[in-house]
């Protein structure tokens, strides 16, 4: 699928700051429509990614933190409760490089219980991510 993006900016009704908002935020846009890849750590992870969806918000000025946060459920597909499980997600940039990697972790995740979760990272190259990896471990 391919997504084209086209702004009009008329030179004499918007200043310089206007014009880097504008592009940060299809930046933003274009970051929405990103790849993913789910895995799962093990073959008896009885905790399944139902769904996931990533965000990315932009600094308003150039060295400022920009943030990044997939939100998502979670649910736990066996028969018993899940001690502690772990989210992991990788964050990527267009060049594949890992730009950061954050986790959320959840307690006692009793049997066909969904669990809503976001996984965030924050910095100054969090607007470069365009995909990212979600894997999943579990203590029974």
């Amino acid at each position: 699928m391919r997504t084209i993006v086209a702004i009009k900016i008329e030179r004499y009704s918007m200043n310089h700051r206007v014009q880097s908002s504008i592009f940060l935020s299809v930046i933003m846009l274009i970051c929405l429509c990103s790849a993913c890849v789910t895995t799962q750590s093990d073959s008896s992870n009885s905790l399944q990614i139902i769904s996931h969806k990533m965000s990315s918000f932009a600094a308003a000025s150039a060295g400022r933190q920009s943030t990044a946060v997939v939100n998502g459920r979670a649910q736990n597909i066996g028969s018993t409760s899940i001690t502690s499980a772990t989210i992991l997600v990788e964050f990527f940039d267009e060049q594949s490089t890992v730009v950061q990697t954050s986790s959320a972790t959840r307690q006692n995740l009793g049997a066909g219980e969904i669990w809503e979760l976001a996984v965030e990272t924050t910095g100054v190259d969090a607007w470069k991510i365009t995909k990212y990896t979600i894997k999943t471990t579990v203590t029974p």
